[in-house]
């Protein structure tokens, strides 16, 4: 397993639209891939699970992908992550959350 943390810089967070752009990139891999925050561990390929872990602007996260090819995962869906999954970037010193 493997795993990186991450802190959500699109204004927005992990609303629907972005929702599904994670979903959809973390579906061409065979690992398993979760999003985790103190309060669960949240399905990355289901859009509904992403939703409920309720990821704001600012939140941090952890990103784990254990399997056959977690390696590659992490480093492609790391970078979706932090270019704000087609949404725009804030700087946490330029945004409304810390």
């Amino acid at each position: 397993m493997v795993s990186a943390n991450l802190v959500i810089l699109n204004r927005v967070g992990l609303h629907m639209r972005p929702a599904k752009h994670l979903c959809s990139a973390a579906l061409e891999y065979k690992c398993k891939i979760n999003i985790c925050k103190p309060s669960g561990k949240y399905n990355a390929k289901s859009v509904l699970s992403v939703l409920a872990a309720q990821v704001k602007y600012g939140n941090e996260i952890t990103l784990e992908c254990d399997g056959e090819d977690e390696e590659l995962a992490l480093k492609n869906l790391k970078a979706l992550i932090l270019g704000g999954l087609g949404e725009s970037v804030i700087p946490l010193e330029e945004g409304i959350a810390k």
